[in-house]
């Protein structure tokens, strides 16, 4: 047996032009907090790629700024 770390990324660069607003609610919960908190059952380390970092901090995992600033995942 060998011990392997998964891992997921949720992309959240974009200006969030579709929904309207960066930290839309669903069920009384931010969508990107019910993101962290399903995907933490399931993968061992978790990613954040953001033009602003500082948004994501409070979530605890991992965040790191986009490579093309501004771009988003087009």
């Amino acid at each position: 047996m060998y011990d392997m770390t998964n891992s997921a990324v949720i992309l959240a660069g974009g200006s969030s032009s579709r929904m309207g607003l960066a930290f839309a609610i669903l069920q009384e919960k931010r969508i990107i907090e019910a993101q962290v908190e399903e995907l933490s059952k399931y993968f061992s380390e978790l990613l954040i790629v953001t033009n602003e970092p500082t948004l994501y901090s409070y979530l605890g995992v991992k965040v790191v700024t986009d490579i093309i600033p501004k771009k988003g995942s087009s």
